[in-house]
C-alpha cells in the first residue's frame, strides 16, 4: 500500500500537481476523481511522469492527463461552470425568457441548464464502470449545442 497524506492524496505527488479544490466536482461524492488526478495508479514511474506534467503545467496551464479523456475533461469543466452560471446569472438575466425544443419538449433556458447539470451528474457518476456514460453524454452535448448561443450575460 502506498503512503498517503492526511487528505488521502498519495504522498509522492509533487505539490505542483496536487489537484486544486474543485467544489462542484467535490459535490459528486467522495469517490469522484477529476481527470487531473488520474495517472498514479498504473505503475508507471511517478517521478518521470510528474516532471513531465509539471513542465506541461508551467508551459500550458494544464497537463497531458487532461487529454486522456477529453469528453470527461470538457464535461467536468462545463459542469462546474453551469453550476456557477445558474447561481450567478439568475440575478442578472431572465433565464426563463428563451425556450428550446429538446427531444420534442419545450424547455426554458433555466430548465435546460438544470437538465444539463443532471445529465452531467449522471454521466460523471463515480460508481460507473465507464468514466462517462454514452447515453447521458450524448444527450448532454446535444442539448448544449442547442442552447450555447444564449449562454452569456
Amino acid at each position: 500500500m502506498s503512503e498517503t497524506t492526511a487528505d488521502s492524496t498519495p504522498a509522492f505527488i509533487l505539490p505542483e500537481l496536487q489537484p486544486g479544490r474543485r467544489a462542484y466536482l467535490d459535490g459528486l461524492g467522495s469517490d469522484y476523481e477529476p481527470a487531473e488526478s488520474w495517472g498514479f495508479q498504473d505503475g508507471a514511474d511517478p517521478a518521470r511522469r510528474q516532471r513531465a506534467w509539471v513542465a506541461q503545467r508551467a508551459r500550458y496551464g494544464f497537463d497531458g492527463r487532461e487529454t486522456w479523456s477529453l469528453r470527461t475533461t470538457m464535461m467536468e469543466l462545463l459542469y462546474e461552470r453551469l453550476k456557477m452560471y445558474l447561481d450567478l446569472a439568475d440575478s442578472v438575466i431572465n433565464l426563463d425568457h428563451y425556450q428550446f425544443i429538446f427531444e420534442g419538449v419545450a424547455f426554458t433556458q433555466r430548465e435546460c441548464i438544470v437538465l444539463l447539470i443532471a445529465l452531467a451528474e449522471d454521466a460523471l457518476h463515480p460508481d460507473r464502470e465507464e468514466r462517462v456514460s454514452d447515453e447521458a453524454s450524448g444527450r448532454f452535448w446535444t442539448l448544449w449545442a442547442l442552447i450555447h448561443p444564449v449562454m452569456w450575460w
